[in-house]
């Protein structure tokens, strides 16, 4: 556990040296679940003794929860580029087949999708809970994927969508979800493939999930398809910037 500790904090160096701010908040969870684990083998160990844990100046302990923003507010993300993007309804589809094969820009800004899976929120954190084991809260993939859920009443679900796209949910699901399970993207990764993993996971009874990119929900076999609507594939960020450039020289 403390070796899975420092290779975090070297993560979250490397992070700040590069100016990756997208990953920053996200890897901070990570340290402190560690930190935690760390304390609970102390107190379960006899004649345990405190851990030096050796945080610097520059990294300062993390509480156990996710950060919050100044609204109270998890700031995954950017909440200017979720209500524009869904925005883009314009288009044609250039090489869309080709563009999750091209190389990846140096850096992506950290991208978002909110999955409503049918059944119980209990049931979505059991099998969270079995196929990511040891961690919750969020869960991780391989630590590019950060996983949680989120609800209105206690959390921030939907605090920044546009009220248009809550009633295209409404209708499309025929009721108000009362929460959903967000995944944020890490910019280091194309991430298509681990989100369509984690996706056929969370929707294997129903539902659906919503980007970043497009105004309206998606199911499963779209998602898994391949299927194009309004020009764009699901989590198509490269197809959406293609069109956006196109679409500011027109």
């Amino acid at each position: 556990m403390k070796e899975i500790r420092d290779n975090l904090v070297a993560r979250i160096a490397e992070a700040e040296r590069e100016g990756w701010l997208g990953e920053i908040e996200a890897l901070l969870i990570s340290p402190a679940g560690a930190e935690d684990k760390l304390a609970q083998v102390d107190r379960r160990t006899p004649g345990g003794t405190a851990i030096n844990l050796g945080w610097t100046s520059s990294m300062p302990k993390q509480p156990a929860d996710p950060p919050q923003s100044i609204s109270g507010c998890r700031p995954f993300a950017d909440i200017a580029h979720r209500t524009t993007t869904r925005r883009l309804r314009t288009g044609t589809v250039p090489e869309i087949r080709g563009r999750h094969k091209a190389e990846l820009p140096t850096l992506q800004p950290m991208r978002t999708v909110v999955v409503f899976p049918t059944g119980e929120r209990a049931e979505t954190v059991a099998s969270l809970d079995r196929h990511l084991p040891e961690q919750r809260h969020p869960w991780t993939l391989d630590g590019t994927l950060y996983i949680d859920t989120d609800d209105e009443q206690t959390g921030c679900l939907f605090s920044d969508w546009d009220p248009e796209d809550v009633a295209i949910l409404e209708a499309a699901i025929g009721h108000r979800p009362t929460w959903a399970v967000q995944i944020d993207v890490s910019g280091r990764i194309d991430g298509t493939a681990e989100v369509h993993q984690m996706i056929a996971l969370l929707l294997e009874h129903g539902g659906v999930a919503t980007d970043d990119y497009t105004p309206r929900p998606w199911t499963l076999p779209e998602i898994l398809s391949g299927t194009v609507i309004d020009g764009l594939l699901f989590f198509d960020f490269r197809g959406y910037h293609e069109l956006n450039h196109e679409h500011g020289r027109s």
